[in-house]
């Protein structure tokens, strides 16, 4: 028999190497920003067309390559970074694998052309699918330019999992942030379809970057953080708890000016802020830690984003202290830079950014909050405790077993807990407009559930999902209808979005109008919204669109107009509904419930969710002995 184990032919082996570093347009920016960065660049120009899948080119100032330098560089594992096994063990550069530029042209058509300073001329060299197919000397400045067009032209099943031109350009400009933030000192322009996304310029401070990235408006709620201690540094800017965002995407850490994802620091870097701000609620940050190479290793993914330290609880600890003592020295600068007692703010007026973060947070209670709120308590550590759904999604399954297979049936044997068919959503019940009028406010649980009697039953009501039902029916059905309830505003709002949430604004521009916004471009990512949704009068509208814009930014939508709008309409409804845990009047409940009645369906939410349980008073009485 033949033998069943044979070796691959090179060019598959090369597809699948260029998987592990190559998966999507960001991929290969991110690869080609970095080698930029290392040849010592004073300025880097990428450009996008059509989110990088048509074409990608990154051209920067640095040292150049001469012809043999160019042409070894397209073979596998050639680097100009490591020589031998120790050096892997004190990692100073950025790449150093030598997989970056054959794994790009395996799955692209490649050109690149280089220069050196002193070189009178330069050396161009283009590959077909991982094979050179030209190598010839050209006329060009000093440094590298990299072209890669028709990414995955020869993996059509990697170029079908690839999103939309607008999210592609979203995680692109992600890359080039962090280059810009790793490096301020750089100079770094991104452009896409021949439009400046954005531009920062050289010799710039961290500060100002994060004015460019962030927009001027946000970067006034910065507080600067530095600590150094047992030979760590870190430093950078937090905001205050008045500056928040839904998720971590606005957080950026960097060691030794590499961009990682790391659970520990992240905790590390949100445990300060753990008292200070709503659940699900995150702030701003770029945060630089200086380590000695040797205690760190970022040879875990071929992406090098991931890193091990020898010393992780330690850096953790370092970091957790820099944000307190940021926070705490902030207070107490404000509350010195204030009369002792605030001026009163009229009617309709909003407070200024330190009158509202020193009555919200008063010096001596934000203090205590920072004491409070630290790891170490009794000498022991506390456990890392989940703090969002994602975070929570490994525990889920393994408590709901345990629940199930232990503590139900034991709990039910004792009679302390009500057996499944005791406890059931509403989705049968024949509920509808009628039913509103025949239910009896009882009152509020936990500023969460609203407890409700209807004939010989008692509801359980989550009013969050209960307001998204309400709301994404009235303005699905507006939309339908093209007939929009919209609330101008006497004051435009003038927004300086993000890169990110630009994206989001014009890729789903359209879909907002039909529910009521109208936002106009004025330019350089800065918009004017001149009316809302109706339904969003009286709310935070500013935080509302921003934390819309945020998860449209971070979802897959559909590319059908119906399905999308949905999608859109959904997310809208969920950041403009009622929270959980905030009070409600009778007046405001019964509100609510009348209108949920008259929905098409009560008793699930737009995510499908339920939103009303229901206990029958025959079922409570036979628990109580009644019966």
């Amino acid at each position: 028999m033949p033998p069943r184990i044979v070796l691959l032919d090179e060019s598959v082996a090369n597809k699948i190497a260029a998987g592990e570093v190559v998966e999507r347009p960001a991929s290969v920016v991110k690869e080609l920003v970095e080698n930029s960065l290392d040849a010592g660049a004073t300025g880097i120009v990428v450009e996008a067309v059509e989110g990088g899948q048509k074409l990608i080119r990154v051209a920067d100032d640095g040292c150049g390559m001469c012809r043999e330098d160019a042409i070894m560089a397209l073979q596998r594992h050639a680097t100009s970074k490591v020589r031998s096994v120790e050096d892997l063990g004190a990692i100073h550069t950025l790449g150093f694998r030598g997989e970056a530029l054959p794994s790009i042209a395996s799955v692209a058509h490649l050109t690149m052309t280089a220069r050196e300073h002193d070189s009178p001329e330069g050396v161009k060299v283009v590959a077909e699918g991982g094979e050179i197919t030209e190598v010839s000397t050209v006329g060009c400045p000093p440094g590298t330019s990299v072209e890669a067009a028709d990414l995955f032209y020869n993996t059509p099943a990697r170029r079908k999992f690839l999103r939309s031109s607008a999210a592609e350009r979203g995680h692109i400009a992600d890359v080039v942030s962090w280059a810009a933030l790793g490096h301020p000192e750089v100079a770094l322009r991104l452009t896409h379809n021949g439009k400046i996304v954005f531009s920062t310029p050289a010799g710039a401070d961290l500060r100002s970057v994060m004015a460019t990235l962030y927009g001027k408006n946000a970067v006034r709620e910065l507080i600067p953080v530095e600590l150094e201690s047992a030979g760590i540094r870190i430093y950078g800017f937090v905001s205050t708890p008045q500056l928040s965002r839904v998720n971590r995407a606005y957080q950026s850490i960097f060691v030794n000016r590499r961009f990682v994802r790391s659970r520990t620091l992240s905790h590390g870097l949100n445990q300060p802020f753990q008292s200070l701000l709503p659940s699900g609620r995150f702030p701003i940050a770029v945060i630089h830690i200086q380590i000695a190479p040797q205690l760190v290793d970022p040879n875990v993914h071929p992406t090098k984003i991931e890193v091990r330290f020898s010393r992780d609880w330690e850096v953790h600890n370092l970091l957790q202290q820099a944000v307190e003592q940021a926070l705490s020295s902030a207070a107490s600068v404000r509350a010195l830079s204030l009369p002792a007692t605030a001026p009163s703010v009229r009617p309709g007026e909003s407070p200024s950014s330190a009158q509202a973060y020193q009555q919200a947070f008063p010096a001596e209670d934000l203090r205590a909050d920072l004491q409070a709120s630290r790891r170490h308590e009794g000498g022991r550590e506390r456990p890392w405790v989940p703090r969002t759904e994602s975070e929570a999604a490994p525990f889920a399954d393994e408590l709901r077993q345990r629940v199930s297979a232990e503590e139900a049936p034991q709990a039910q044997q004792e009679g302390i807990a009500p057996r499944p068919a005791e406890v059931a959503t509403g989705a049968g019940e024949p509920w509808g407009p009628q039913t509103a009028a025949n239910i009896r406010i009882i009152g509020q649980a936990d500023n969460t559930y609203i407890l409700a009697q209807a004939g010989g039953s008692i509801l359980l009501i989550d009013q969050h999902v209960a307001a998204e039902r309400v709301i994404y029916e009235r303005l699905l059905n507006a939309a339908r209808a093209q007939k929009p309830a919209s609330q101008g505003l006497v004051v435009p709002l003038t927004l300086e979005l993000s890169h990110r949430e630009a994206a989001a604004l014009d890729d789903n521009l359209e879909t907002l109008q039909a529910l009521g916004f109208a936002i106009e471009d004025f330019g350089n990512r800065s918009y004017m919204v001149r009316a809302i949704p109706l339904m969003l009068e009286g709310q935070n509208y500013e935080t509302v669109l921003r934390d819309l814009l945020e998860e449209l930014a971070n979802t897959k939508l559909s590319q059908g107009l119906e399905e999308r709008r949905k999608e859109v309409v959904t997310a809208v409804a969920c950041h403009s509904a009622v929270k959980a845990g905030e009070a409600m009047s009778e007046k405001e409940m019964r509100a609510l419930v009348s209108d949920l009645f008259k929905t098409s369906s009560p008793a699930l939410c737009p995510h499908g969710r339920p939103i009303i349980i229901t206990l029958s008073l025959s079922d409570l009485a036979k628990r109580f002995g009644r019966l």
